[in-house]
């Protein structure tokens, strides 16, 4: 687990090969080679230990609104539905030309959506009526893993064979674009809907990265204007030395960014000046308050934005 301070500690260890994790109900379920286990996210108690029959490799977990949980047996093409509260499970789906791995509840349409390990591979929707499949979109995407949708109706995919994450619109009507690419091989995708962050692991860089997912706009010249003011959390974080500060505003204000360190002595002014309707984005760059005579060492820093009668104030960390 990692806090919102960037400190990383082992949250569970010694139960095998992890493959997938997923918090519902306030428990974080994983896909352990042939079983499913779910631990307590405060107590961190293992409640669920379940050896399924005929489990090969347990991968990616996703859970609906009426408190069950779907798992995808990569290599028995399977998806196998538990209830959280009975632990009874059955095969939900079988028979899968492709092997199964990214999943999601896509709740809007009442049904789970699909992702495989091959070339070319369809995105499958399953409905939670009937357990039908079905097509949503041909790709030529291959070896895909990871499986998140955000608030603003966009869908991700993760390739291992492009080290790309793929970004579908609402409907996947269009083409996907690349949302991010990096040779550590992005992997599971985890969506932070509180700030709009996608948390991606890098299975060959021993890393995590955090990737904002709200478009920057410039003015009013890119789309659908804000509703709200909003500040986002910025990124990477931890960071060093440079991190970018996203925020939107829904009307011309005169905005004021600022950096505190955690005393609440400010570092650096980022921004103060009237701004148009849009979202925007700005750098912090903590070595040149450096060269400015205020030497900045690692830990905990705030930025805050002021817009009319708005305030917010996120946390960020500065690891060197």
């Amino acid at each position: 687990q990692i806090d919102s301070n960037g400190v990383q500690s082992y949250f569970v260890t010694g139960h095998g090969s992890i493959n997938g994790i997923h918090i519902a109900e306030n428990i974080v379920f994983a896909g352990c080679s042939t079983r499913v286990k779910g631990f307590d996210l405060a107590t961190k108690n293992m409640v669920m230990n379940l050896p399924i029959p005929g489990a090969i490799n347990y991968n990616d977990i996703t859970s609906d609104n009426s408190g069950n949980i779907y798992i995808t047996d990569f290599n028995a093409r399977e998806i196998i539905k538990v209830n959280i509260e009975s632990h009874v499970y059955s095969t939900f789906v079988t028979g899968l030309s492709l092997q199964p791995n990214g999943i999601l509840f896509d709740e809007p349409n009442n049904r789970l959506l699909l992702c495989s390990f091959g070339y070319n591979i369809p995105i499958l929707a399953i409905g939670l009526e009937d357990s039908s499949v079905s097509v949503v979109a041909n790709t030529t995407l291959g070896q895909c893993d990871g499986f998140a949708k955000d608030d603003f109706g966009n869908y991700y995919i993760s390739s291992w064979l492009t080290s790309s994450i793929y970004k579908f619109d609402s409907v996947f009507s269009n083409p996907p674009e690349v949302f991010y690419t990096n040779s550590g091989d992005p992997v599971d995708i985890s969506y932070n809907s509180i700030d709009d962050i996608l948390a991606v692991p890098l299975m060959n860089a021993n890393a995590v990265v955090f990737l904002p997912v709200v478009p920057v706009s410039v003015g009013k010249e890119d789309g659908e204007l804000p509703l709200d003011f909003k500040l986002n959390q910025n990124f990477p974080n931890p960071f060093n030395p440079k991190t970018l500060i996203n925020y939107s505003i829904p009307e011309i204000s005169f905005i004021t960014i600022k950096v505190y360190d955690i005393t609440g002595k400010e570092v650096v002014t980022l921004i103060n000046e009237e701004k148009s309707s849009g979202t925007y984005e700005i750098e912090f760059n903590a070595s040149l308050t450096a060269r400015q005579g205020s030497e900045l060492t690692s830990g905990i820093y705030f930025y805050q934005l002021i817009a009319a009668n708005y305030v917010e104030t996120k946390k960020m960390v500065l690891l060197k």
